[in-house]
Protein backbone atom coordinates (compact mmCIF):
# COMPACT_ATOMS: atom_id res chain seq x y z
CA UNK A 1 0.00 0.00 0.00
CA UNK A 2 1.39 3.53 -0.95
CA UNK A 3 0.62 6.85 0.70
CA UNK A 4 -1.22 9.50 -0.96
CA UNK A 5 1.29 12.48 -2.39
CA UNK A 6 0.49 15.15 -0.34
CA UNK A 7 3.52 17.17 -1.74
CA UNK A 8 2.96 20.75 -2.51
CA UNK A 9 4.07 20.34 -5.65
CA UNK A 10 0.86 18.25 -6.78
CA UNK A 11 -1.47 20.88 -6.18
CA UNK A 12 -2.89 23.86 -8.44
CA UNK A 13 -1.22 27.11 -7.47
CA UNK A 14 -2.58 30.18 -9.37
CA UNK A 15 -0.82 32.96 -10.62
CA UNK A 16 -1.05 36.11 -8.39
CA UNK A 17 0.16 39.95 -8.72
CA UNK A 18 -0.38 42.49 -6.34
CA UNK A 19 -0.05 46.21 -7.47
CA UNK A 20 -0.26 49.76 -5.99
CA UNK A 21 -1.09 52.65 -8.26
CA UNK A 22 -1.23 56.09 -7.16
CA UNK A 23 -2.18 58.45 -9.94
CA UNK A 24 0.13 57.78 -13.24
CA UNK A 25 2.76 55.29 -10.71
CA UNK A 26 2.46 51.67 -10.35
CA UNK A 27 3.96 49.87 -7.47
CA UNK A 28 4.94 46.01 -7.02
CA UNK A 29 3.12 44.35 -3.93
CA UNK A 30 5.16 41.45 -2.30
CA UNK A 31 2.26 41.39 1.01
CA UNK A 32 -0.83 42.59 1.95
CA UNK A 33 -1.91 42.43 5.50
CA UNK A 34 -5.13 43.21 7.56
CA UNK A 35 -4.14 46.83 7.54
CA UNK A 36 -0.65 47.27 5.46
CA UNK A 37 1.18 46.74 2.23
CA UNK A 38 4.54 45.67 1.65
CA UNK A 39 5.10 47.72 -1.39
CA UNK A 40 8.74 47.21 -3.37
CA UNK A 41 10.30 50.56 -5.26
CA UNK A 42 8.09 52.90 -2.92
CA UNK A 43 9.08 56.59 -3.49
CA UNK A 44 7.69 59.24 -0.76
CA UNK A 45 4.13 60.52 -1.19
CA UNK A 46 2.27 62.45 0.83
CA UNK A 47 -1.67 60.91 2.05
CA UNK A 48 -3.69 60.17 -0.75
CA UNK A 49 -5.64 57.61 -1.97
CA UNK A 50 -4.56 54.60 -4.56
CA UNK A 51 -6.11 51.26 -6.17
CA UNK A 52 -4.61 47.57 -4.82
CA UNK A 53 -5.01 45.53 -7.73
CA UNK A 54 -4.97 41.76 -7.21
CA UNK A 55 -4.88 39.80 -10.55
CA UNK A 56 -5.63 35.94 -9.75
CA UNK A 57 -5.17 34.04 -12.61
CA UNK A 58 -5.60 37.42 -15.19
CA UNK A 59 -8.51 37.98 -13.26
CA UNK A 60 -8.09 42.03 -11.27
CA UNK A 61 -10.11 42.59 -8.53
CA UNK A 62 -9.83 46.22 -7.18
CA UNK A 63 -9.77 47.79 -4.55
CA UNK A 64 -9.68 51.29 -3.64
CA UNK A 65 -7.44 52.57 -0.70
CA UNK A 66 -6.59 55.03 1.27
CA UNK A 67 -2.80 55.62 2.39
CA UNK A 68 -3.60 58.15 5.33
CA UNK A 69 0.27 58.13 6.16
CA UNK A 70 1.24 58.58 2.41
CA UNK A 71 4.32 56.41 1.12
CA UNK A 72 7.79 56.01 3.16
CA UNK A 73 10.37 54.49 1.50
CA UNK A 74 12.17 53.87 5.49
CA UNK A 75 9.21 51.94 6.41
CA UNK A 76 8.79 48.39 5.70
CA UNK A 77 5.08 48.23 5.93
CA UNK A 78 2.52 51.19 4.74
CA UNK A 79 -0.34 51.55 6.63
CA UNK A 80 -3.53 51.46 4.50
CA UNK A 81 -7.27 51.83 4.64
CA UNK A 82 -10.04 50.00 1.97
CA UNK A 83 -12.49 52.53 1.09
CA UNK A 84 -13.92 50.52 -1.99
CA UNK A 85 -14.11 47.16 -3.50
CA UNK A 86 -15.07 45.94 -7.11
CA UNK A 87 -15.53 42.27 -7.53
CA UNK A 88 -13.41 40.86 -10.12
CA UNK A 89 -15.07 40.38 -13.45
CA UNK A 90 -15.45 36.36 -14.38
CA UNK A 91 -16.10 36.12 -18.23
CA UNK A 92 -18.57 33.34 -18.35
CA UNK A 93 -18.65 31.34 -22.05
CA UNK A 94 -21.95 31.63 -24.34
CA UNK A 95 -23.75 28.36 -24.45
Amino acid sequence: MTAPNHSPSAGYSPSIDMTLQVGHSRFPVAEVGPDYLVVESVHAMRPTQGTLIVTIDGIPALRGVSLPEGLNPDLPQQRFVVVQTTAPTVRVGAG
